[in-house]
């Protein structure tokens, strides 16, 4: 293999079904110069096997295997091996277009970034599509990776999804996924990396497809997996009053955002009688806010959110669950 340019590196789990169509939506890339690493997080189907046979007709893929330990685990696996010039990340089953790869490398080449990030599009089951804050055209940059953290924090700047970005070697580091942690790991990923990297792009165009469905582990019943998320908003804003106090409210508001979405889920995904020391837990921090710090830093719904999860739950299913739910 020639020069490498990029690693991808793609967790899989019990994915026969979906894995191969991933795959060759790398392969496919009009950037020929990438490897791809595919951990198996100890599949028990026959997803090993498909990774296989396209290993076998593209050597550009690498298949890795480990004991069923999570995402973080497999992901970090994988950029131990990774030896591109610019990380990426993919999802099983999802999708991306062809120039993906070669348009977030040159802007990375041409404006020296250390990540770059593009939007994506969302695919429900039913077909019907959104997207992320993109206009389709054009490319912001940043000085610093802090310089785009408020924007990040507030939901103005940056996707939170890695599997969007071209992260640079260097600018990773030694920074890894936190194993044991089942979501929002890549949020506080890129949190890191902006804390600690140079310029940030930010592309307007959308080439990742998140493929939602029914049976995917992100439309699952309520679980503790979901409290993770928590930890997380905690350790964010412990990080910026150290580190970045400028940005407090920015890492306050991203807390208040994280609360509010994970007590919505409580709601939508019919949590169970032993989270409700949880739910209430969720409920007094939201009410602890205030109404003017959440009417200036929150959009009008998640406000609206916030007003009807803190105060007013009964009336939250009426109004929100139906939208939330998709």
């Amino acid at each position: 293999m020639g020069e490498i340019r990029i690693t991808v590196v793609m967790a899989t789990h019990d994915s026969e079904g979906t894995v191969e169509r991933a795959l060759e939506s790398v392969l496919g890339q009009t950037e020929r110069r990438l490897e791809v690493i595919v951990v198996d997080d100890g599949s028990s189907d026959g997803t090993i096997g498909a990774v296989e046979a396209v290993a076998a007709r593209d050597g550009r893929v690498t298949l890795l295997t480990q004991e069923h330990s999570g995402v973080s685990n497999a992901r970090n696996m994988g950029l131990e091996r990774a030896r591109g010039d610019y990380y990426a990340f993919m999802d099983d089953d999802d999708e991306i277009l062809p120039e993906m790869y070669e348009r977030l490398l040159a802007i990375a080449d041409e404006r020296g970034a250390d990540i770059v990030d593009s939007q994506l599009t969302i695919v429900y089951p039913n077909g019907t599509v959104s997207g992320s804050k993109g206009d389709g055209k054009g490319v912001r940059t940043y000085a610093e990776g802090v310089d785009a953290l408020e924007g990040y924090l507030t939901g103005d700047a940056l996707t939170t999804s890695a599997n969007t970005k071209l992260f640079r070697r260097s600018t990773l580091g030694a920074l890894r996924f936190v194993p044991g942690r089942r979501i929002n790991e890549d949020k506080f990923l890129i949190f890191e990396a902006l804390m600690e990297c140079g310029r940030v792009c930010v592309s307007g165009a959308s080439y990742y497809r998140y493929l939602k469905r029914d049976d995917s582990a992100s439309r699952a019943g309520f679980s503790d997996r979901y409290l993770d998320a928590l930890l997380f908003a905690d350790e964010i804003e412990q990080r910026v009053a150290s580190d970045a106090p400028q940005l407090a409210d920015a890492a306050r508001a991203n807390k208040v955002r994280s609360y509010i979405r994970i007590l919505q889920l409580s709601y939508i995904r019919h949590a169970g009688p032993e989270f409700e020391g949880d739910v209430q837990r969720m409920r007094s921090y939201l009410r602890g806010q205030g109404p003017a710090f959440c009417l200036k830093n929150l959009k009008k719904t998640n406000f609206a959110r916030w007003l009807l999860l803190a105060w007013l739950p009964h009336l939250y299913g009426a109004v929100f669950s139906r939208i939330d739910n998709r």
